[in-house]
């Protein structure tokens, strides 16, 4: 085999291999990064009061675990969990879901009255990485628990620098 066609092979699959690894990469287009911290310091317990519809003195939050915090309203029996910089594929469904102009996943939480969705900022850095898993959306407010996650993940991507 001639020098000249080494160097051409040499040269497609390197190509074929670049154009596979940036096609597959789940790595959100965006310039935004999720700071170091504690999972509650993405939103506070006002903007969860908010999306929650209820009074701002409603919302307790709770940090668990170190990667978690929950936001719950005492007198809705609802609420939601921020997970932080975990690795939550095993509950990825396919559905794409749309916040604002990034993209997310939802996910499968296993009840009817939750729903959640996974943000992936950055596939090789676990640290740029959140979910929003809504428990428990009332009858008596107008949203439903995917659309209270949603918001949560909008609200958290409002928050961020970038």
């Amino acid at each position: 085999m001639s020098r000249t066609n080494r160097s051409t092979q040499a040269f497609v699959i390197a190509a074929a291999i670049f154009t596979i690894s940036g096609c597959s990469s789940g790595t959100a287009d965006t310039s935004k990064r999720i700071p170091a911290g504690e999972p509650c310091d993405l939103l506070t317990p006002h903007e969860a009061a908010d999306i929650l519809e209820t009074n701002r003195d409603d919302i307790l939050v709770e940090p668990s675990d170190g990667f978690q915090c929950d936001y719950r309203s005492e007198s809705l029996f609802s609420g939601a969990n921020v997970v932080r910089g975990q690795d939550m594929s095993k509950m990825s469904t396919d559905e794409q879901v749309d916040i604002g102009e990034i993209h997310g996943t939802r996910l499968d939480v296993g009840a009817d009255t939750s729903c959640g969705v996974h943000v992936v900022l950055d596939d090789e850095d676990s640290t740029q990485r959140f979910s929003t898993i809504a428990t428990g959306a009332p009858s008596t407010m107008q949203k439903t628990a995917c659309e209270i996650s949603d918001a949560f993940a909008a609200a958290i991507l409002d928050n961020l620098p970038g």
